[in-house]
């Protein structure tokens, strides 16, 4: 696979993939993505998960909100686009700053996010190591 090809989102499941960035271009976003599994290659990859034409972001516990990185990272959970461009993503953020001086455990945040995109495209970036 070559740096750059796109590939087929039916192919790609993000469940414990890691979302390292969120670019925001307009009206599209470009998630920064590690750890995705590609089916036809039996094989984890980096991505850039490019979400054309997003519209309004609801959250299920703030209401209306940017799609914009609220951690160090965020853990996917669940990430689905039906035929419609409706989107539900659902992950956890990472905050390594803030940890409990007690426990050591940093904290952590869990959002699910529910927006339409016009089109959406995975573009090969690497393997994960």
């Amino acid at each position: 696979m070559l740096q750059g090809q796109t590939l087929r989102p039916d192919d790609v499941e993000f469940h414990d993939a890691v979302i390292l960035a969120i670019e925001q271009q307009g009206n599209d976003r470009i998630l920064l993505v590690e750890y995705a599994y590609v089916s036809s290659l039996a094989r984890t990859v980096e991505c850039n998960v490019k979400l054309l034409g997003i519209g309004p972001v609801q959250c299920s516990d703030e209401g209306s909100v940017e799609l914009k990185m609220l951690g160090d990272d965020a853990a996917i959970l669940d990430f689905d686009v039906d035929s419609r461009g409706q989107c539900n993503l659902l992950v956890i953020w990472d905050n390594y700053e803030n940890r409990d001086e007690k426990t050591g455990h940093h904290e952590q945040i869990t959002r699910r996010y529910l927006f339409s995109c016009q089109k959406m495209e995975i573009v090969f970036l690497r393997y994960s190591e």
